[in-house]
């Protein structure tokens, strides 16, 4: 019997109100993963959190790209001592050649986290929940999709062991069209390019998602 799953998607109004100062070129958005217990109550089993960014967002003349402006506004000048999750956005961009002259344009969505409580993990949601994800950029015209393939619980895991688990997982966000893009500075990304997915309409059975 299939897991009845759904995503709840949410603004980070905290995270936004900093956006907007900075001229809101920046989404940061939170993800809720529900499904029903066996009491048919509804219950969040994990959660998951990305930004949305367009370079054509930004207010001021093309000076800068966008990741020199991700830097200014949101690391540099912002949060000098620690390290921010705009730090994990600029890297990622970096790495897809984001607005380079042979790269990538549009909107892009930058997948950070996501992640199922211990207890629901093995039980078939994960498939559901990122095809949903998938689903869901499409329809807010996201151009590309990216992410970074990481398992659970992989700064425990030793060196070996972290690059098998990483390598098993490349191949798994392959099935839902993700391409790997060339290591940059040591960093592996992975990139889903959802025009292409749109035109080519192919998925296999395994990735409907679950209403």
């Amino acid at each position: 019997m299939e897991n009845k799953v759904w995503i709840e998607w949410k603004n980070d109004e905290d995270a936004n109100s900093l956006n907007n100062f900075f001229g809101g070129y920046v989404k940061s958005i939170n993800i809720s993963l529900n499904t029903l217990n066996v009491q048919s109550e509804v219950v969040t089993i994990g959660k998951a959190f990305l930004h949305l960014t367009n370079e054509k967002w930004i207010n001021e003349p093309a000076e800068y790209s966008i990741m020199e402006h991700i830097n200014m506004d949101f690391n540099s000048e912002v949060n000098w001592n620690e390290t921010t999750v705009y730090e994990y956005l600029e890297d990622a961009l970096k790495c897809i050649h984001y607005g380079t002259e042979d790269g990538i344009k549009g909107t892009v969505a930058v997948l950070h986290k996501i992640e199922i409580d211990n207890e629901y993990r093995g039980k078939g949601y994960f498939v559901p929940y990122m095809n949903a994800i998938v689903e869901k950029c499409q329809t807010l015209q996201v151009d590309y999709l990216s992410l970074q393939p990481h398992p659970f619980g992989g700064a425990r895991l030793l060196n070996e062991h972290l690059q098998e688990a990483i390598s098993k997982l490349r191949g798994y966000y392959e099935r839902f069209g993700f391409r790997n893009i060339p290591i940059t500075e040591g960093v592996a990304y992975m990139l889903l390019d959802l025009n292409y997915r749109k035109k080519s309409n192919k998925r296999e059975e395994t990735l409907i998602c679950v209403k």
